[in-house]
């Protein structure tokens, strides 16, 4: 009988430690709101933890079983395109302006009645 457990855990691979998979799962939710989240805020947000390098995101690197330094170096250059990529929206005032951002490139500045407000451009 120890001959068929011995085998099954040969197939099945190293048992998962359940810390580390949620410890995973915090880095892939951070990861995931950085780059798939609609709402700029919150995008900005994931972006700025996860571009920091703070000691939290370390430590949730290492709860993980992930290497910080790896990490960081594989998304630092699309957390900063997606920077650049969120730049380009116009701020919003509204939490449900944030659904469908606009890029600022598509608006321009128009005078009516003295004040100036954005419109869409042709």
């Amino acid at each position: 009988m120890n001959s068929l457990n011995s085998r099954t855990m040969h197939l099945e691979g190293e048992k998962k430690n359940p810390l580390q998979e949620l410890w995973a799962a915090v880095l892939a939710t951070a990861i995931h709101d950085a780059f798939n989240q609609v709402g700029i805020i919150e995008a900005r947000s994931a972006i700025a933890w996860l571009k920091g390098y703070s000691e939290d995101f370390r430590l949730v690197c290492e709860y993980a079983n992930r290497n910080p330094k790896y990490v960081y170096k594989k998304l630092i250059k699309k957390l900063k395109e997606r920077e650049d990529y969120l730049d380009g929206f116009k701020a919003r005032s509204s939490p449900y302006d944030n659904l469908f951002p606009v890029p600022r490139k598509w608006l321009r500045k128009t005078k009516t009645n003295c004040t100036t407000s954005m419109e869409l451009c042709d």
